[in-house]
């Protein structure tokens, strides 16, 4: 029986989808733990291919109305964010979701208007973990 369960699984597509756990009234999402599920995600598979790479769910209200508490964001990660585009970035335990202005200087924008914008020099002591493809609900 536990082999056919795991017959199953080998047919359909699976992402991983980071659930952080920490502060949830805040302007980022934090990274100093989280808990692991699997998104069957085929459907998204056909349409971005391997793009795709994993999920991130929102587990703050902070960034309402673009996107909700328990949103799984879809994430590739296959080149930086282009301008304009919701990269997810990394710095100092914390994951910040803003939309990516790259100039001189850099902005990295509040996606709702609500959160402050992060003006940077370089994006040095940064890590740029990918950009949004898409929102699953």
């Amino acid at each position: 029986n536990s082999i056919s369960v795991c017959e199953s699984y080998k047919q359909k597509d699976y992402i991983p989808v980071f659930r952080p756990i920490g502060i949830r009234e805040s302007s980022s999402l934090q990274l100093d733990s989280f808990s692991m599920m699997l998104l069957e995600a085929g459907g998204y598979r056909e349409r971005y291919g391997n793009r795709l790479a994993c999920g991130i769910e929102v587990r703050t209200p902070a960034y309402h109305p673009v996107y909700m508490e328990n949103d799984i964001l879809l994430i590739g990660k296959d080149r930086p964010p282009a301008y304009g585009e919701t990269g997810v970035f990394i710095h100092n335990g914390q994951i910040y979701l803003r939309r990516f202005l790259n100039g001189n200087p850099i902005q990295l924008e509040s996606i709702n208007g609500l959160g402050e914008t992060i003006t940077l020099e370089s994006l040095e002591g940064w890590f740029i973990f990918g950009y949004v493809l898409t929102v699953y609900r």
